[in-house]
């Protein structure tokens, strides 16, 4: 493993599947859309919607993830909610229930990690009454410093009216919001060769980038920081499109007078490009400031050593010690003793 010499190391893209919310899959996997099977020995979360994936010891046992992050050079791990499990097109009670156990869950791995784990909340925001009510809950509960949600909430774009009180609720109590790829049904043409994952997924984080840019959502709440998955997706490399979009189209202005590259500018992104010049790319972009580093484990589609990845994109020390995780220890409440 190449790493940095940076003296602190954050992984702010990391998922879990706590043991709580496993136990309440194996009762009630009929309302959350999934079961537990067993594959020559591994077990298996299936969906409904067809995809699986092995249930690894690093989702739900804190030893494990540990020691992973032990050979991985990384010092603290944020935990975010498998997106797999928002139960965004479920009943909205039935996924106020899926959330609160994935955020009790999530805490209770934190509490055993003598400080190396921390967590995200999620929301059930399909309702935004219910899902006020359930963050509310889960960050004076747990004392979360982070929100995770869909890059869509079941076809619904982030900046609708309907969400926007949730939105300035979140802007008070000053949460990072990890905006991940959400996926739904099927996407025609990406059918083949696994690009429901490797076309959709950035597409859909481009979107969303697009949707809080054209929005003025930021302007309407300012201080709002949305954090992007997997670089920020498509979107860096066509912010230019937007804004010459916005120059000659007047459906680009319905909702804000300036455009959308200023508040590209105030969004943030992970590492997750899997290539030294697209993170390259992305950090002269936006500035180290506005990067984190992530992994996406212990899904298949992780960087395994984002340290290796982050030395070889001709950074300064100094960005890649912003990056690696100075630029988020004091919102985490982690600044060096």
């Amino acid at each position: 493993m190449q790493r940095t010499s940076a003296p602190f190391v954050l992984d702010v893209h990391a998922h879990d599947i706590p043991e709580n919310f496993v136990q309440e899959l194996s009762r009630r996997g009929a309302e959350f859309g999934a079961r537990l099977e067993d594959r020559g020995g591994q077990t298996f979360i299936v969906h409904d919607e067809g995809y699986a994936y092995p249930l690894s010891p690093e989702f739900i046992d804190v030893a494990a993830k540990l020691k992973d992050m032990d050979e991985r050079g990384i010092d603290v791990t944020v935990l975010s909610p498998s997106p797999t499990f928002f139960g965004y097109e479920r009943d909205p009670g039935v996924a106020e229930d899926m959330a609160a156990a994935l955020n009790d869950g999530t805490a209770q791995m934190a509490a055993k990690s003598g400080g190396r784990l921390l967590g995200m909340a999620v929301a059930p925001m399909q309702d935004p009454g219910r899902a006020l009510r359930e963050l509310d809950r889960a960050v004076g509960a747990h004392g979360f410093r982070a929100l995770e949600v869909g890059s869509h909430v079941a076809g619904r774009t982030l900046s609708e009216p309907q969400f926007r009180d949730f939105w300035r609720r979140v802007r008070e109590l000053d949460l990072l919001v990890f905006a991940h790829p959400y996926y739904t049904g099927v996407k025609p043409r990406m059918e083949r060769y696994y690009q429901t994952n490797l076309i959709g997924n950035p597409l859909d984080t481009a979107l969303a980038i697009a949707d809080i840019c054209f929005s003025g959502i930021l302007e309407e709440i300012p201080g709002l920081k949305f954090f992007f998955a997997h670089g920020g997706g498509f979107m860096p490399f066509q912010v230019g499109r937007l804004r010459h979009g916005f120059s000659v189209r007047q459906e680009s202005k319905v909702d804000t007078k300036r455009s959308p590259e200023h508040a590209f500018r105030e969004l943030y992104f992970d590492t997750i490009t899997h290539d030294a010049p697209s993170l390259r790319y992305l950090v002269e972009s936006v500035t180290a400031e506005h990067v984190f580093l992530g992994t996406d484990l212990p899904f298949d589609m992780a960087d395994p050593d984002p340290l290796a990845t982050l030395a070889s994109a001709g950074l300064t020390q100094e960005q890649q010690n912003r990056i690696a995780g100075g630029n988020l220890r004091g919102h985490f409440g982690l600044e060096a003793k």
